[in-house]
């Protein structure tokens, strides 16, 4: 690793978990492992945070998306959806507990990647490391 890579910003992801217990945790495990953690509570607000990051003079640019699939106003898949094939858009993970077959296959024509829940930190932790997203942060 080279100096530029220790001096790196960490990555940014943001988060879009609408239960709160939930969300409390991704963010620990998240920060604890050196990343930065924007939230969000529903799909709306996730929308908004996506264009601003990628409509804004000011580049706000997420490293990674990392989404509950079913949430109150408007799902993970149904945002991603809204981008697919925008420029600037990070990579994704989505998280669900009633990931079907379908669900599956639109994520993975959207270029996310599917999370059953209940996972363990390390099974986030590794599919994080699998996508490209920058230098900083992560173990």
């Amino acid at each position: 690793m080279t100096e530029a890579d220790v001096q790196a910003k960490p990555c940014r992801i943001l988060l879009a978990e609408d239960d709160d217990a939930m969300r409390d945790l991704l963010v620990g495990w998240l920060r604890d492992d050196g990343y930065e953690v924007t939230t969000c509570t529903n799909g709306c607000d996730l929308l908004s945070q996506l264009e601003g990051s990628v409509l804004s003079d000011e580049f706000i640019g997420f490293d990674l998306v990392l989404s509950d699939i079913h949430m109150p106003e408007g799902s993970g898949l149904e945002v991603l959806d809204e981008f697919f094939g925008c420029d600037g858009i990070p990579p994704a993970i989505l998280i669900t507990a009633f990931g079907d077959l379908r669900t599956r296959a639109l994520a993975n024509h959207l270029g996310a990647v599917v999370l059953e829940k209940p996972f363990q930190k390390e099974n986030l932790m590794a599919e994080i490391r699998r996508l490209p997203i920058g230098l900083g942060g992560g173990s």
